[in-house]
């Protein structure tokens, strides 16, 4: 298994359960193996067994409750963990791996509670204090959180890992002074650790301490890593700082250049390049990359919406209509039917457009977005009552959205119904012009109160 031979390490393990199927340690190891292997329900089957006949097996309980949680049973879990926690031998894990049950299920009181009882008698165990400041910091409880990582601060002095480790956490509670103690710490102790660099420069970056982050950059390019990509695009976040976008685009690019599937590097190319010079620059960059490699659904992806964005609307239909072709997240997929949606309506090709919203809508009907486009393009078609419903149902799901407010206003006078149409317009002209549907919707108020 060390030597990731698994099928050797199958055959070997598989044999000796079929001939020793009452053995408990290569009981214990087929289980091992099987959840290694993917089968789940055939690994808890053998551990409760294991269990059933031989109760003093700690490791195979823990192992049992593991797996239970990860088959979704929550209280069968809960209730294994709370009884091997009674045992001195293995207290503490059970006690870790119930904190950690009851987080990852955003309990964070239960987590929270049962940590600090445990640390109550083991007030040096580090890991259950930063299982503690994990749990302040889901309660929102700052000031505590910020206690306890100081107090693992003192603990960690001498372990770059873990100061890397306590900076991150320390950042979420928005402490930069003491992640950048303990990130400058950290850096004294491993001089040429790359992920100590990145961090203390992204850091610098938040605090817009810029000619600092430069300094840190030259450091590590000294350390020996000059051409690293990621250090590419922290010079890019620099630039960008400065809003000097073109060098930035630059740096984001040569980033790109070096390794074409970052998806950091991608994403803020992709963020910088909304005025009309680099978006010139960026959509052929962009579709070169998307030609080289078709089935890179993201830079696809980005590459649709940028164009939908600029008003490219033949360009983005045809990159929207190829995304469709490939396997898609179902939300995913759902964003694109509508995007794809708006694109029939600007170019007067309602039932299209109908057609297409109400596929993303069958996917799913959480998003007022959808049937706003529905209600819109019906409405549009000369289908203004059927138009009137789905417009309705998207104002209940979302009442102060701007343009969802015109649409309806609109629909409503195109039924005569004057009165209806004004209030709505009414609302809406308080809003400042920025938003989606304003400045229409002004022009159709002074039209109906005339």
């Amino acid at each position: 298994m060390k030597q990731n031979d698994t099928e050797k390490a199958t055959s070997i393990i598989t044999s000796l359960y079929f001939s020793n199927p009452e053995n408990v340690e290569v009981q214990f190891n087929y289980a091992i193996l099987k959840n290694f292997l993917n089968e789940k329900e055939v690994a808890k089957k053998v551990f409760r067994q294991l269990v059933t006949d031989n109760e003093e097996h700690t490791e195979a309980w823990l192992k049992l409750a593991e797996l239970e949680y990860e088959l979704g049973d929550v209280k069968s879990a809960v209730s294994i963990l709370e009884q091997q926690k009674k045992k001195s031998e293995v207290n503490t894990r059970a006690t870790y791996q119930l904190t950690e049950l009851y987080f990852n299920e955003r309990d964070y009181e239960n987590s929270l509670s049962l940590i600090s009882n445990y640390l109550q008698s083991n007030r040096l165990d580090t890991y259950a204090s930063e299982l503690k400041a994990k749990s302040l910091i889901a309660l929102n409880q700052t000031e505590s959180a910020k206690a306890q990582l100081s107090q693992l601060f003192g603990f960690w002095l001498d372990d770059a890992i873990k100061l890397l480790r306590l900076s991150r956490l320390q950042l979420r509670i928005k402490d930069y002074e003491g992640a950048e103690k303990s990130l400058a710490v950290a850096l004294e102790l491993s001089p040429k650790s790359l992920s100590v660099f990145i961090e203390t420069i992204k850091l610098q970056v938040k605090q817009n301490k810029l000619k600092e982050a430069e300094k840190t950059i030259k450091s590590a390019e000294i350390a020996g890593f000059k051409r690293n990509t990621y250090l590419y695009i922290l010079k890019g976040d620099i630039a960008r700082g400065r809003k000097n976008l073109g060098a930035a685009y630059s740096l984001y690019a040569m980033a790109l250049k070096q390794d074409e599937d970052n998806v950091v590097a991608l994403m803020k190319l992709a963020q910088i390049s909304h005025s009309d010079k680099l978006s010139k620059q960026f959509i052929p960059y962009l579709t070169s990359l998307v030609n080289k490699n078709p089935d890179a659904v993201l830079k696809r992806k980005i590459l649709a919406e940028h164009l939908l964005t600029h008003e490219h609307w033949d360009k983005s239909q045809f990159q929207y209509q190829l995304l469709l072709t490939h396997p898609l997240p179902l939300d995913q997929r759902a964003i694109a039917l509508n995007n794809l949606a708006s694109i029939h309506i600007v170019k007067k090709e309602y039932k299209l457009a109908v057609t297409q919203a109400k596929q993303a809508i069958e996917i799913t009907n959480t998003i007022s977005g959808f049937f706003d486009t529905v209600g819109w393009a019906l409405t549009l078609s000369g289908e203004a009552e059927e138009g009137l419903s789905y417009l309705r149902q998207a104002y209940s799901m979302s009442s102060s959205d701007t343009e969802i407010n015109y649409h309806l206003a609109y629909t409503l006078a195109k039924l005569e119904r004057k009165a209806e149409a004004i209030e709505y317009l009414e609302f809406i002209a308080m809003a400042p012009e920025k938003f989606k549907g304003v400045k229409q919707a002004k022009i159709l108020l002074l039209e109906l109160i005339k």
